[in-house]
Protein backbone atom coordinates (compact mmCIF):
# COMPACT_ATOMS: atom_id res chain seq x y z
CA UNK A 1 0.00 0.00 0.00
CA UNK A 2 2.90 2.46 1.28
CA UNK A 3 3.76 1.88 -2.92
CA UNK A 4 0.74 3.38 -4.30
CA UNK A 5 0.80 6.45 -1.60
CA UNK A 6 2.19 9.20 -3.42
CA UNK A 7 0.07 8.04 -6.64
CA UNK A 8 -3.13 8.03 -4.70
CA UNK A 9 -2.28 12.17 -3.84
CA UNK A 10 -0.91 12.69 -6.91
CA UNK A 11 -4.23 11.82 -8.70
CA UNK A 12 -5.99 13.83 -5.98
CA UNK A 13 -3.78 17.06 -6.26
CA UNK A 14 -4.30 16.57 -10.09
CA UNK A 15 -8.29 16.30 -9.54
CA UNK A 16 -8.54 18.97 -6.90
CA UNK A 17 -6.43 21.22 -9.62
CA UNK A 18 -8.39 20.47 -12.37
CA UNK A 19 -11.57 21.54 -10.49
CA UNK A 20 -10.01 24.71 -9.49
CA UNK A 21 -8.79 25.18 -13.15
CA UNK A 22 -12.68 24.48 -14.47
CA UNK A 23 -14.12 26.59 -12.62
CA UNK A 24 -11.80 29.45 -12.66
CA UNK A 25 -10.89 29.57 -16.58
CA UNK A 26 -10.68 33.46 -16.89
CA UNK A 27 -7.50 34.24 -17.93
CA UNK A 28 -4.73 34.99 -15.44
CA UNK A 29 -2.01 36.91 -16.17
CA UNK A 30 1.68 35.43 -14.55
CA UNK A 31 5.25 37.38 -14.71
CA UNK A 32 8.39 35.61 -13.72
CA UNK A 33 12.09 37.77 -13.95
CA UNK A 34 10.19 40.31 -16.05
CA UNK A 35 8.69 38.49 -18.33
CA UNK A 36 4.62 39.11 -18.25
CA UNK A 37 2.40 36.01 -20.04
CA UNK A 38 -1.96 36.03 -19.83
CA UNK A 39 -3.48 32.16 -20.09
CA UNK A 40 -6.42 30.40 -19.00
CA UNK A 41 -5.68 29.59 -15.24
CA UNK A 42 -5.69 26.15 -16.13
CA UNK A 43 -2.85 26.19 -18.28
CA UNK A 44 -0.45 27.79 -15.52
CA UNK A 45 -2.06 24.79 -12.71
CA UNK A 46 -1.34 21.86 -15.53
CA UNK A 47 2.38 23.76 -15.84
CA UNK A 48 2.94 23.63 -12.53
CA UNK A 49 1.47 20.61 -11.29
CA UNK A 50 3.23 18.63 -14.44
CA UNK A 51 6.84 20.65 -13.39
CA UNK A 52 6.44 19.30 -9.75
CA UNK A 53 5.50 15.97 -11.11
CA UNK A 54 8.83 15.07 -12.93
CA UNK A 55 10.71 15.27 -10.27
CA UNK A 56 8.79 13.58 -8.33
CA UNK A 57 8.01 10.49 -10.90
CA UNK A 58 12.00 10.30 -11.32
CA UNK A 59 12.57 10.20 -7.24
CA UNK A 60 10.00 7.51 -7.10
CA UNK A 61 11.97 5.06 -10.11
CA UNK A 62 15.52 6.38 -8.49
CA UNK A 63 14.21 4.25 -4.80
CA UNK A 64 12.36 1.31 -6.67
CA UNK A 65 15.66 0.96 -8.82
CA UNK A 66 17.53 1.08 -5.76
CA UNK A 67 15.50 -1.28 -4.02
CA UNK A 68 15.86 -3.54 -6.54
CA UNK A 69 19.28 -3.46 -6.27
CA UNK A 70 19.78 -4.10 -2.72
CA UNK A 71 17.06 -6.86 -3.32
CA UNK A 72 19.63 -8.10 -5.81
CA UNK A 73 22.79 -8.11 -3.46
CA UNK A 74 20.29 -9.75 -0.54
CA UNK A 75 19.55 -12.74 -2.67
CA UNK A 76 23.18 -12.89 -3.45
CA UNK A 77 24.00 -13.02 -0.10
CA UNK A 78 21.82 -15.87 0.98
CA UNK A 79 23.36 -17.63 -1.83
CA UNK A 80 26.86 -17.12 -0.65
CA UNK A 81 25.81 -18.05 3.35
CA UNK A 82 23.92 -20.96 2.08
CA UNK A 83 27.65 -22.20 0.10
CA UNK A 84 29.33 -21.50 3.46
CA UNK A 85 26.83 -23.54 5.24
CA UNK A 86 27.24 -26.39 3.07
CA UNK A 87 31.30 -26.13 3.01
CA UNK A 88 30.84 -26.26 6.68
CA UNK A 89 29.15 -29.12 7.30
CA UNK A 90 31.50 -30.58 4.58
CA UNK A 91 34.41 -29.56 6.67
CA UNK A 92 32.68 -30.97 10.16
CA UNK A 93 32.17 -34.10 7.85
CA UNK A 94 36.26 -34.18 6.79
CA UNK A 95 37.16 -33.73 10.43
CA UNK A 96 35.08 -36.28 11.67
CA UNK A 97 36.34 -38.89 9.10
CA UNK A 98 40.22 -37.95 9.96
CA UNK A 99 39.59 -38.30 13.80
CA UNK A 100 37.75 -41.62 13.07
CA UNK A 101 41.08 -42.88 10.94
CA UNK A 102 43.36 -41.94 13.63
CA UNK A 103 40.84 -43.54 16.03
CA UNK A 104 40.89 -46.89 13.91
CA UNK A 105 45.20 -46.15 13.23
CA UNK A 106 45.43 -46.08 16.92
CA UNK A 107 43.05 -49.05 17.67
CA UNK A 108 45.17 -51.18 15.13
CA UNK A 109 48.79 -50.29 16.83
CA UNK A 110 47.43 -50.84 20.50
CA UNK A 111 46.04 -54.03 19.33
CA UNK A 112 49.57 -55.01 17.81
CA UNK A 113 51.06 -53.53 20.75
CA UNK A 114 48.52 -56.40 22.69
CA UNK A 115 49.81 -59.30 20.73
Amino acid sequence: MQQYGPIALSAIAFLLFGIIALQNSAPASFTLFGASSSAPLACFLSGTFILGLIPGLSFMLFRQKKKAISKEKEIEWDKQDQKLVKEIESDKVKQLEAKIETLETALKTALAKKK
